[in-house]
C-alpha cells in the first residue's frame, strides 16, 4: 500500500537526497513522466550477519500543481537490479518484507529529521577540476562558487590539461558529512559546467601511470620510463580568505558552433549566461532539475568515452536527449529500443525554445549542429538539422 511520507512540496527534492543518503543507497534511478516521477534506490539492509539488496520505490505525484511524495515499493531486486548492484543472490531465501518495510521507514524517518534540523557545521572546503585547451581568463564567482585558475597550471602549454580551483562553503552534520557532501558538489559542478560553460571539465583519476621523461646526460638525450602518480598538489595551501574577482565573459549564440572557438593563445572565457542558468537550475522544481541533471551527466560521459569509441559517445548524446523527453515513445519489438527519439527532441526544442521559431519565422536557418569536442571525434551531432 502506498504511503504519504508527508514532505511539504518545498522539500521533496532536497528530501530525495537526505533519503539516499540515511539509506546509504549506492545508486538512484529515475524515471519521468508528464505528471509522476519515479525513484529507485538501491539499498543494502544488514540483518545479524546478513546483507539484503532491497530495492526502495518513491513516486512524486503532481496534483493540482503540488508534489507529493509516496513510498509505494520495498521489494527484492530483480536479476538486472542485482547486477546493477554489482551484487549476486546465491541462494534463494523468503523476503522479510516487513521487516525491511519497518528498517526503511526508519531511514525515511531520519531523513526527514534531517532536513528539519539545520547542519551543525559550515567550513570552506577546496577541489580541483581540470580542463584541456585554453586556461581561464580569470576568477569567477556564482551559485555559492568561487572558481581560478592554478598559476602552474595557467602558465602551461595552450594544448594541455589546466586545473581549475574551486572553493565553497559547505554545510554538514559531522566532518565526514561534510566531506561527502562536497565531493557530490564537486562532481555536479563538473557535470553542469560542462553543458554551461560548454567545454570538457572533468575530476582527475588518483591513479599511477607510466610516463616518459627526457634524460640529457655526457651530451646524449635518453628517454626514461617512470611510473607516477596522477593528480594535482597546489604549491601553496589554499586560504579559506579567498581574493574574490571577477574574469571577463563573453556573450555567444549557443546555436551558432562558428561563436565557440577560441584563437589559439588566447584565455577562455566562459558565457556570460553561464552564471543566470546555474541559479536557473538551482530554482528549479524536482522534475526539471533531476531530468536536466541526467540529460547533462549522459552529455559528459560522451566526451570520456569519446576518445576510445564515438559509437559509445553518439550513444550517450542519444540518452542525453531521452532523458529531456516527456512523451511515451514506441518500442521497436525487434530491437527493444525506443523509437522517434530525433522528432521528440526536435518538438521538444521548438516548444521549449521560443527563438527557434522567431529565426523560422524571418527565413532564418541555422547552423548545423556539431560536436564540440577536444579530441575532435566525430563531425555530425545525431540530431537533426533545426533549419528550414
Amino acid at each position: 500500500m502506498d504511503e504519504d511520507l508527508q514532505v511539504a512540496p518545498e522539500d521533496v527534492r532536497a528530501y530525495l537526497e537526505e533519503a539516499k543518503r540515511a539509506l546509504q543507497s549506492s545508486r538512484l534511478k529515475t524515471s519521468f513522466g508528464k505528471r509522476t516521477s519515479t525513484h529507485w534506490l538501491y539499498v543494502t539492509l544488514a540483518r545479524d550477519s546478513e546483507l539484503i539488496p532491497v530495492i526502495v520505490t518513491l513516486e512524486v505525484r503532481r496534483k493540482q500543481g503540488v508534489d507529493r511524495l509516496y513510498l509505494t515499493e520495498v521489494r527484492p531486486p530483480t536479476e538486472s537490479e542485482l547486477v546493477e548492484m554489482g551484487t549476486e543472490q546465491t541462494e534463494v531465501k523468503p523476503f522479510p518484507e516487513r521487516e525491511a518495510r519497518k528498517a526503511v521507514l526508519d531511514g525515511l524517518t531520519i531523513a526527514k529529521d534531517e532536513l528539519a534540523t539545520p547542519p551543525a557545521k559550515e567550513e570552506m572546503r577546496h577541489g580541483i577540476l581540470a580542463c584541456g585547451g585554453a586556461p581561464l581568463a580569470g576568477t569567477y564567482t556564482f551559485a555559492g562558487w568561487t572558481i581560478s585558475p592554478a598559476p602552474e597550471s595557467a602558465a602551461s602549454a595552450w594544448l594541455s590539461e589546466k586545473i581549475l580551483l574551486c572553493s565553497r562553503n559547505e554545510k554538514g552534520r559531522d566532518t565526514h558529512d561534510l566531506g561527502f557532501r562536497f565531493l557530490q558538489s564537486l562532481n555536479r559542478l563538473g557535470v553542469l559546467l560542462t553543458v554551461f560553460w560548454m567545454r570538457h571539465i572533468y575530476e582527475i583519476r588518483t591513479e599511477h601511470r607510466w610516463v616518459i621523461e627526457p634524460d640529457e646526460s655526457q651530451g646524449e638525450l635518453k628517454l626514461n620510463s617512470k611510473l607516477v602518480q596522477m593528480g594535482y598538489a597546489p604549491r601553496t595551501p589554499l586560504q579559506s580568505d579567498i581574493n574574490v574577482g571577477s574574469g571577463e565573459t563573453v556573450a555567444i549564440d549557443r546555436l551558432d558552433i562558428r561563436r565557440w572557438a577560441i584563437a589559439v593563445g588566447e584565455a577562455y572565457k566562459p558565457p556570460t549566461e553561464a552564471a543566470e542558468l546555474f541559479d536557473l537550475f538551482e530554482r528549479a522544481d524536482l522534475t526539471t532539475a533531476q531530468r536536466f541533471l541526467d540529460a547533462a551527466k549522459a552529455y559528459h560521459t560522451s566526451y570520456v568515452v569519446a576518445p576510445e569509441t564515438t559509437t559509445g559517445a553518439v550513444a550517450y548524446l542519444v540518452v542525453a536527449a531521452e532523458s529531456l523527453l516527456e512523451d511515451s515513445l514506441e518500442v521497436c519489438p525487434t530491437c527493444d529500443q525506443r523509437r522517434g527519439i530525433l522528432d521528440a527532441t526536435r518538438r521538444l526544442f521548438f516548444r521549449e525554445l521560443p527563438c527557434f521559431n522567431e529565426r523560422r519565422s524571418k527565413g532564418q536557418s541555422f547552423v548545423q549542429p556539431r560536436l564540440y569536442h577536444p579530441f575532435q571525434t566525430f563531425s555530425r551531432c545525431p540530431f537533426p538539422s533545426w533549419g528550414t
